[in-house]
């Protein structure tokens, strides 16, 4: 529960180092599409040489969705 998951381009990755990047997402959690845009931003204001993609997946709450998943996935029908 509470975690935050960020999919990104090597044009975010490569334009800001890991800790500028965190310190960025520390207040993300509430909204998303703001901390989204702060990135791409910070990366375009250090020159921006590649096109920037940002996904943010904040997870509120634990869900038993990969168990069954899991389950389903590795059940071998006769």
């Amino acid at each position: 529960a509470d975690d935050l998951y960020l999919l990104c381009s090597d044009g975010l990755s490569d334009m800001l180092e890991d800790s500028e990047i965190a310190a960025l997402l520390q207040p993300a959690t509430q909204d998303l599409q703001t901390a989204a845009g702060e990135l791409i931003l910070a990366a375009n204001s250090r020159g921006g040489k590649d096109n920037i993609s940002v996904i943010l997946i904040h997870l509120e709450a634990e869900t038993s969705l990969p168990q069954k998943l899991w389950k389903k996935i590795t059940q071998r029908n006769p």
